[in-house]
């Protein structure tokens, strides 16, 4: 049987996989094993589990009414993400990701709206309609993951193969993927990809008993992780409301641009974090999400994540493109700044 990963990309697959997994991850699959699609989705799971000892994935026999096959991702670590279909095209990538977030418990968000989603009071279903050939797809399925990762006791992500569900695509009139629902309420549809931090907003308002309230506590969560300190021991969350007054604030600024999908960004942000306890009062590190903050990337044009730039007195002496490690890292901080 010609297998579904290549020898290629099994290598590099298998080398990202013992980087990024910590707790070992169950993919339990509903499905009869009958059809074209479930017998691709067995033979993915199956390939990839040989690639880690921390995948691991149990057969179980279809529910009736539901989909063949059905995905149910990381139970066994306490959560609910579900894919409805076959995890084929670029929705692979998405069931490796949502694997990945899983073991290492970490749903990317900011710190921010990680504590914002913290004070939910009512169950939220997140439903994200997608199909294998949508490019924009895995961005909004991942970002649902990682939501339902942040408080897995309140809230369920359910990645939905449209073509596979033509009764659910048109109880919500899909026409265009990706398109998200909460709870099930038409009202709450949205088409394309979203932001976190407004994505975030909907799912606390669907998931609070009183929403205008938990919109004005978000609001106050999101005041106080932007506000910047005197000599802070982590990095500052800066965004395009705030940017110029870390400049003027901070003499000696090291601005991380990043992304929630960058895998390299996840190694160097360790590495940042550490810095910045180590330059307490010398050097400030910030850290500026450039999905969210598209107009400060576009002015510095950084167009490759992660990229740090180094300011001095408000303006940029220096660049660097890729993960670098402390000793480089250190090089650059005594040739610009004084240290």
């Amino acid at each position: 049987m010609e297998r579904l990963i290549s020898a290629e990309n099994a290598k590099m697959l298998k080398e990202d996989l013992e980087r990024e997994l910590v707790n070992e991850v169950e993919v339990e699959v509903f499905s009869s094993g009958e059809s074209e699609y479930a017998q691709f989705t067995l033979q993915f799971l199956s390939e990839l589990c040989e690639l880690s000892p921390k995948i691991r994935f149990k057969k179980k026999e279809p529910e009736k009414g539901k989909t063949d096959p059905l995905l149910r991702i990381g139970h066994n670590l306490g959560y609910h993400l579900i894919y409805n279909g076959t995890p084929a095209g670029h929705e692979a990538n998405t069931l490796i990701e949502t694997v990945k977030m899983a073991s290492r418990k970490d749903s990317g968000l900011s710190r921010m709206d990680a504590k914002a989603l913290s004070f939910l009071d009512k169950t939220v279903q997140i439903q994200v309609f997608v199909t294998p050939d949508c490019p924009h797809c895995p961005t909004s399925a991942i970002l649902a993951n990682r939501v339902a990762i942040a408080n897995p006791d309140w809230i369920t992500a359910e990645i939905i193969e449209s073509q596979e569900n033509p009764e659910l695509s048109e109880k919500f009139h899909v026409s265009s993927v990706p398109q998200q629902v909460l709870n099930g309420d038409p009202e709450t549809v949205t088409i394309g990809g979203q932001q976190d931090s407004p994505f975030v907003r909907q799912v606390i308002k669907a998931g609070s008993s009183d929403p205008e309230a938990a919109l004005e506590k978000y609001q106050e969560i999101r005041a106080e992780g932007t506000r910047l300190v005197d000599q802070p021991r982590e990095p500052v969350i800066l965004t395009e409301e705030n940017f110029a007054n870390a400049l003027a604030r901070y003499p000696q600024l090291v601005v991380d641009f990043w992304a929630v999908w960058c895998g390299p960004c996840r190694v160097l942000g360790p590495i940042v974090e550490d810095l910045a306890k180590e330059y307490e009062g010398r050097v400030v590190f910030g850290k500026l999400n450039v999905d969210e903050n598209p107009a400060i990337a576009t002015e510095y044009r950084v167009d490759t994540i992660p990229t740090l730039v180094y300011f001095k007195d408000g303006k940029r002496v220096s660049s660097t493109i890729g993960v670098k490690q402390k000793p480089q890292m250190a090089e650059e901080l005594q040739k610009h700044y004084s240290i």
